[in-house]
């Protein structure tokens, strides 16, 4: 459909976009990441923002596109944590949508560390391995009010530090990638126009028979023209 396509065999594909993504913001360009994944929010900075499926309320339909900037990150998690640090709440509080487990242990399986508590965390200790070093202290209780004391056990457990810091490692996107196959302009990544993708679909569209699309996208062309 003329979108530039970047395939580098041994790289995960999410620090594929995330070096791409990056890159391409140091030469000044916006970045759009479309994603539902939460590991991507730790890019989220003044030239890159994500675009998601809107949550249900109400007047919300079933297909709508939200835009999430860094200020939105900051407003919902109110300058608690910085995006980049987001990967060390995720590697506390795990993503069970992306099989992220988080802090665990099977002798005493944690069921306190969500969000919530994962930032509370963060905020206070600065990073993962620093929250493991003071897993000891008292202060997790009296300041934090965490009530299930397995949490700080369990973050002194071999099992539940491994678990944590492989947690971290699923979430934590390189962006210093050297692969030459993703050297590109500026001018690569330009959206292509509407005809171009009309002209990039339509054959393989065709062939599987996928006519209610085709016609839904020669629309679509109708209604770029007319703009």
């Amino acid at each position: 459909m003329g979108f530039k396509v970047f395939v580098e065999p041994g790289l995960e594909a999410d620090d594929v976009v995330g070096a791409l993504a990056t890159s391409s913001a140091r030469q000044g360009m916006l970045v759009t990441i479309a994603s539902s994944d939460k590991d991507f929010q730790q890019l989220l900075g003044p030239l890159i923002r994500i675009a998601k499926p809107a949550k249900k309320t109400i007047g919300v339909q079933n297909g709508q596109v939200a835009i999430y900037t860094e200020s939105d990150f900051r407003e919902e998690f109110q300058d608690a944590v910085t995006p980049l640090q987001f990967k060390d709440v995720l590697a506390l509080a795990g993503d069970s949508s992306d099989n992220v487990p988080g802090v665990s242990a099977a002798a005493m399986p944690v069921k306190g560390v969500g969000i919530k508590t994962a930032i509370q965390l963060i905020s206070l200790y600065g990073t993962l391995e620093n929250v493991i070093s003071h897993a000891s202290e008292l202060t997790w209780l009296a300041v934090l009010q965490i009530k299930r004391k397995n949490v700080r056990e369990t973050l002194q457990t071999e099992e539940g530090i491994a678990s944590a810091r492989l947690s971290k490692q699923l979430v934590d996107i390189q962006t210093d990638l050297a692969a030459p196959s993703l050297a590109t302009s500026m001018s690569d990544l330009e959206i292509p126009s509407a005809q171009q993708m009309l002209q990039g679909a339509y054959e393989p569209w065709l062939q599987l028979e996928l006519k209610s699309l085709i016609t839904q996208l020669k629309d679509k062309v109708s209604l770029f023209r007319a703009g």
